[in-house]
């Protein structure tokens, strides 16, 4: 089963208070119909245990995916974070 997006994060597997690390999300539409500028608004939500030290450009536009592999059928955006001490 394919949803209307797929969203594939790549975060970090360990962190420690003081670090700084970049967590990137890629955004597949899979919307029939949704035509080749998509509107998507990307925010990124943490626990209080971390804190978004630079957020992305919030909106994106993300054209419909032809095929399975496709070319420009994505958008991409880096946050970064760092966790926050006790």
């Amino acid at each position: 089963m394919r949803g209307p997006f797929v969203i594939s994060p790549n975060v970090p597997t360990f962190v420690a208070p003081g670090d700084t690390f970049d967590v990137s999300v890629t955004v597949a539409n899979n919307i029939d119909g949704s035509g080749a500028k998509a509107p998507v608004n990307l925010n990124l939500q943490t626990t209080d245990g971390l804190e978004v030290t630079q957020k992305a450009a919030p909106i994106a536009t993300i054209p419909r995916a032809a095929t399975r592999v496709s070319t420009g059928c994505c958008a991409r955006r880096i946050f970064s974070a760092t966790p926050i001490s006790p």
